[in-house]
């Protein structure tokens, strides 16, 4: 039947390639396909899962079985100076309560993520960005939430992008600020096929490894 998997070739990142009947008997169209953010599995194709961070293209993290994440910048201070720790997040999806991102950080602070999204639907994608305190967002270049000042309790602000390309990746970059409190974060998406929801780890990839690695 055309479009069948007949042969498949060794998995070569990041890309794993094989060959479809062409439907004349033939096994002879071949098609490639992404590894996205795994390496290599044992079998010759894509890893379809992760049990540790070596089972992750460098510098995605696993996490609850899937491989992906962004580079937190955490800084001391606000406005986004004075970096304190680098760190690789799997989503973010936070709740500090009363407590700090590290213990080299005081209840005061403030953290960038960078990295790549990549939607799941060719749709226009609506991202909910809930802050306390002020918090940004940036897809594909666009400011599509601005939340940034004054300093508020949890509240949620959205943002829409156009029409995304399925399995594309798009700059993302994150900022918050916390001043003293309650602490939260949260990045979330939807669309007319994407249940509202965080943003989970395996549409993320980082920007960059953390300082220090």
């Amino acid at each position: 039947m055309r479009g069948t998997l007949c042969e498949l070739s060794a998995c070569k990142e990041p890309t794993f390639t094989a060959k479809v009947c062409n439907g004349l008997g033939t096994c002879a169209q071949e098609i490639a396909t992404s590894c996205g953010n795994y390496h290599c599995g044992p079998q010759g194709s894509c890893a379809p899962s992760c049990s540790s961070n070596a089972d992750c293209v460098d510098p995605s993290v696993c996490a609850r079985g899937v491989c992906g994440g962004l580079l937190g910048q955490y800084f001391y201070a606000t406005n986004l100076t004075d970096p304190m720790v680098s760190r690789v997040d799997p989503n973010i999806d936070f709740s500090w309560t009363d407590l700090t991102p590290d213990s080299s950080i005081g209840p005061s602070f403030s953290v960038e993520w960078t990295g790549f999204i990549t939607p799941r639907f060719d749709e226009t994608y609506t991202y909910h960005l809930l802050s306390d305190d002020g918090a940004r967002l940036f897809v594909d270049g666009s400011k599509l939430i601005d939340d940034w000042m004054p300093a508020h309790l949890a509240k949620e602000a959205s943002g829409s992008i156009p029409t995304l390309h399925a399995g594309q990746k798009y700059p993302i970059k994150v900022q918050y600020w916390q001043q003293v409190g309650q602490s939260v974060v949260r990045l979330s998406w939807s669309s007319p096929s994407e249940p509202k929801g965080p943003v989970p780890t395996s549409a993320l990839f980082p920007s960059a490894k953390p300082m220090g690695q």
